[in-house]
């Protein structure tokens, strides 16, 4: 069936893996979320909210059955406590038959619930063309840091 959500970084391979997947229903949810607390204990609510979207769509034109088959996942990732713990600025849910991929990404993204043929993959495409890597030596008379950023954050 599914497998645990996995925490996988955005890649190239990743992005044309999901591009090309067709074996719908395909569901995409985008979620905009906080890295702190307080802020970050309203996520779960606006992702069942997004949930809830998901399945309403899906009534459309599947049936009961495979409405809670589908949803199986996502409700299950609701449930989460240790997974909402750890957030960046953006959360993207991607669920098929068979299928089931979390990514958190460091940029803030338009809450969104769609389903269709394939995944909604363009504003992750956007987001990869904007994530370039760089490093950054810092020196001083008593200290050598090495800091890796991109145009997001700088850690």
């Amino acid at each position: 069936m599914f497998k645990r959500p996995l925490m996988l970084g955005l890649t190239s391979d990743l992005l044309a893996k999901l591009s090309g997947f067709s074996e719908g229903p395909c569901l995409s949810l985008y979620l905009s979320t906080h890295r702190t607390y307080p802020e970050h204990r309203q996520d779960p609510t606006q992702y069942r909210n997004l949930v809830k979207e998901l399945g309403a769509l899906l009534q459309q034109g599947h049936s009961d059955a495979q409405v809670r088959e589908l949803l199986v996942p996502f409700e299950a990732l609701a449930m989460n406590a240790e997974f909402w713990k750890h957030s960046l600025d953006g959360l993207v849910v991607f669920g098929a038959p068979g299928f089931f991929q979390t990514l958190r990404i460091p940029q803030t993204v338009t809450d969104s619930a769609t389903v269709g043929d394939h995944f909604q993959t363009a504003p992750l495409r956007r987001f990869l063309q904007s994530i370039d890597r760089y490093q950054v030596l810092g020196l001083s008379l008593t200290k050598v840091r090495m800091f890796e950023g991109n145009r997001y954050a700088l850690d």
